[in-house]
């Protein structure tokens, strides 16, 4: 019985092959050692059955995205997976033993001396034979796409931060999706430095020397919606090129529910000359000597 079976597998066996053109192409070059070759090759062919790794873009946001948070679009282009050639970039449906090493993989050189030294053939890359590429993917082993998804900025986030989205990445061969990384780049802005929370405003806010000095300042300063008086106190005096910060208006604190600090400076306008007049009021105001005020 076992020698019946064995002679009708063999028989199956050379219908097979004298069946099918390809097979028999390979048998009449290589005989059963090249069939055995092929059979190994697609059998052990795996496909990418794992998660693509993570694809990763940029996502531009300005200072006012980053105070408000909220929704924002990316396109992107994501490479899929070639299923006619699994990913392959080849017909290995049709491949044949590598003529270069005979199908062995491996080429056999001489070096310094008597010595020979085994090497992967480059005809074949080492796997013992060749293969036709995909004309769906012309080799590649992928194909790339245009793809769109929308993602959530959170309000305050830091430059750098990373927002994942699932399943948005590259596409495998058999389907599985990877996941999308947006990494937040934070603009320049036109008016503002950015400290953490803080806005640091660029430009000084012009006061008159009275106002500086009198603590009688109430001036509009810009935030990123919108705008606000700054007021001193009297008795406060305001020094040139100083820094004086406002609480809570500037960015939200990334997953908190405070916000940074809004930071100007003060840029006070002097007066060209006094008056001897103006002078000796002003020496007397500072307890200083009325003729040394006006001297020079």
């Amino acid at each position: 019985v076992e020698r019946s079976a064995e002679a009708f597998q063999k028989v199956k066996d050379a219908h097979d092959v004298l069946s099918d053109p390809q097979k028999r192409a390979v048998y009449d070059a290589k005989g059963d050692r090249g069939l055995k070759k092929i059979e190994e090759v697609l059998q052990t062919k795996e496909y990418d059955v794992v998660k693509p790794q993570p694809k990763v873009v940029v996502c531009s946001a300005t200072l006012a995205d980053i105070a408000c948070g909220g929704a924002a679009a990316l396109k992107f282009r994501r490479r899929v997976g070639c299923a006619c050639c699994g990913g392959t970039g080849a017909r290995l449906d049709r491949a044949e033993p590598c003529l270069a090493c005979d199908g062995s993989g491996v080429l056999v050189m001489p070096t310094d001396g008597f010595r020979l030294e085994r090497l992967p053939c480059g005809a074949c890359d080492g796997c013992g034979v060749r293969a036709p590429e995909c004309r769906e993917c012309c080799g590649a082993g992928f194909r790339v796409e245009a793809g769109s998804c929308s993602i959530e900025i959170p309000k305050g986030a830091e430059d750098g931060a990373r927002i994942t989205v699932e399943d948005e990445g590259d596409i495998g061969v058999c389907g599985t999706r990877g996941d999308l990384v947006a990494i937040i780049r934070v603009e320049d802005d036109d008016q503002f430095y950015r400290r953490g929370a803080d806005l640091i405003l660029k430009t000084p806010l012009k006061v008159s020397l009275r106002d500086a000095l009198g603590g009688t300042v109430d001036v509009a300063a810009p935030t990123l919606d919108a705008s606000v008086r700054i007021r001193t106190s009297p008795g406060t005096v305001v020094a040139p090129g100083r820094f004086y910060a406002s609480e809570g208006l500037g960015l939200p604190a990334h997953e908190g529910y405070l916000r940074g600090r809004l930071v100007v400076s003060f840029d006070v306008e002097f007066p060209a000359r006094l008056s001897e007049a103006q002078a000796v009021s002003v020496a007397k105001a500072l307890d200083g000597d009325p003729g040394a005020a006006t001297d020079g």
